[in-house]
């Protein structure tokens, strides 16, 4: 899996590249960037945190069950760690 994909993933959870942006420290333009690959690697605190995003809303369930938004919705609010 590449950085594009996992963007994809989280914008297919419910995630704007704004909220994307803001969860893991940078610009919306930069989340923008990175989807279409004209950044090809983020620095490492944003993907770190791309990564662990991606976890907890993709690999946790989020994009395939939307009865979870009791979940969802606490992870919005705690964010990332």
């Amino acid at each position: 899996m590449n950085w594009t994909d996992l963007i994809f993933d989280l914008l297919r959870a419910g995630l704007s590249e704004t909220r994307i942006a803001s969860k893991i420290g940078s610009s919306r333009r930069a989340v923008n960037m990175l989807k279409n690959g004209q950044i090809r690697e983020p620095r490492w605190s944003a993907g770190n945190k791309l990564l662990a995003l991606h976890k907890s809303y993709v690999n946790g369930g989020f994009i395939h069950d939307r009865t979870k938004t009791a979940q969802l919705g606490a992870v919005l609010a705690d964010g990332v760690s």
